[in-house]
């Protein structure tokens, strides 16, 4: 049995693994139960605040970023206030917000850089 389960669990991480491999160690957040947003992969240029979900109904929801690229960025969340979190490259957040509106990412590179992310959002309710 445990020879069983060595062998699925092997098969699934390769599974995970195959797309990292092939696109360069990029690899995008699968949906959730909850998701009504992405899973999307997005690049941002430097020192640019991109919107990534907006006409959000004014729901309970978390967002889910994933920072793959060489860069932090910052998550900006509007909704029953405001907020922001910096997330460092290579980091993952899960970040929430009663009446969620609007999502947006800033990107914090410089110069000719850019910033590299996977973002999901999920209903919290």
């Amino acid at each position: 049995m445990k020879s069983a389960i060595a062998i699925l669990g092997a098969a699934i991480a390769s599974i995970w693994a195959a797309p990292a491999l092939a696109g360069g160690g990029r690899v995008s957040l699968a949906p959730s139960g909850r998701t009504i947003g992405g899973p999307i992969d997005t690049t941002i240029a430097a020192g640019v605040n991109k919107t990534v979900a907006s006409g959000i109904p004014s729901v309970n929801a978390c967002v889910t970023l994933a920072n793959t690229g060489a860069a932090a960025v910052e998550l900006n969340l509007v909704g029953g206030g405001t907020g922001t979190q910096q997330v460092p490259t290579r980091e993952t957040t899960v970040f929430c917000r009663a009446g969620l509106q609007s999502v947006t990412v800033n990107c914090l590179a410089t110069g000719g850089g850019s910033c590299s992310v996977s973002w999901r959002l999920d209903s919290a309710e």
